[in-house]
């Protein structure tokens, strides 16, 4: 297999080479590491170039730079369609890898070919002053008691237990990421959709990155107004749409396409309940209650209609 590193960079001067060095030193090398500069201000590019013109005498690194700021997310699906390998790794600019993450994932796409988007645990910190901090999320609870688990297709569907800079997908299923990726939706959560409606996503479960968390950082999930939580379920809404409407060409189990169709009329029905701020709308959610990730989360759209 040839393998492609896709990392989307902007004004990451500070620790891009501490990710870089991590790549580089990998017990199995990567064919082409593809750098997206997002039209940064501060010295990244330089840094990028300083770097592989010290470290990169075989000239895996390749930098690109944007003509036009894109965005994180348009950035990395560009960097998705420039990229050759058979399999294409997602890389943050401020991360550590471990030396074995590209070994032992690639391992398990050649011995499981069932694999068709793959994520490793990751080891959290972030940065006060000198001191390293661990910290925890929902990205880090455990997934299963096996090395390797299935992602089921459930209420969590599109809450990824893991985040992009942890996945790996095979450049075969790269064509329907094309057709369904839209700009509001981010790369990882494009891939674990996609992977487990094909029945396809999996988790080793070995720590393999040192993520670098930022104070501040926030996941969707974590949205308290009606704007915001409402535009999350329009994002739902339309993500499972375009999924549904992509079945054939996806090859979704019939039993899977009955779970996306139940949660993208949940997803509508939600995000309009949200939206209206009316109660009895809010009331009316009770009765899908199971289909809520959490328990509270119901108690969080009233909240969040109200403000």
């Amino acid at each position: 297999m040839k393998l492609s590193i896709v990392l989307a960079a902007y004004n990451g001067a500070e620790t891009i080479c501490a990710q870089l060095e991590s790549i580089l030193a990998q017990t199995r090398k990567p064919d082409e590491v593809l750098i997206f500069d997002d039209c940064s201000t501060d010295d990244t590019v330089e840094t990028v170039r300083r770097f592989a013109a010290q470290y990169d005498p075989d000239g895996a690194i390749r930098l690109i730079q944007n003509e036009k700021n894109q965005g994180w997310r348009a950035n990395f699906m560009l960097g998705f369609r420039q990229a050759a390998g058979d399999v294409i790794f997602c890389a943050d600019q401020d991360d550590v890898w471990h030396k074995d993450k590209l070994e032992k994932m690639t391992a398990v796409l050649e011995q499981h070919p069932e694999v068709r988007v793959l994520a490793c645990n990751i080891h959290p910190f972030y940065e006060e002053g000198a001191q390293l901090v661990q910290v925890g999320s929902h990205q880090t609870d455990p997934y299963g008691t096996h090395p390797l688990e299935k992602v089921a297709l459930d209420k969590m569907w599109l809450e990824p237990w893991r985040p992009g800079c942890a996945m790996c997908f095979r450049q075969e299923l790269l064509p329907q990421l094309e057709a369904i990726w839209f700009p509001a939706c981010a790369h990882d959560l494009l891939l674990w959709a996609v992977g487990i409606a094909v029945g396809g996503a999996w988790i080793l479960n070995e720590e393999l990155i040192d993520q670098r968390r930022h104070s501040g950082n926030n996941t969707p999930s974590n949205a308290k107004t009606r704007k915001i939580r409402g535009g999350l379920m329009e994002l739902y809404t339309t993500l499972s749409g375009k999924i549904l409407q992509n079945q054939q060409q996806l090859t979704l189990p019939p039993e899977n396409v009955q779970m996306v169709e139940q949660l993208n009329r949940f997803y509508a029905k939600r995000g309009a309940a949200i939206r209206s701020g009316n109660p009895l709308q809010l009331a009316g959610l009770l009765a899908d209650l199971k289909l809520y990730p959490t328990g509270k989360a119901w108690l969080a759209d009233c909240l969040a209609a109200l403000r």
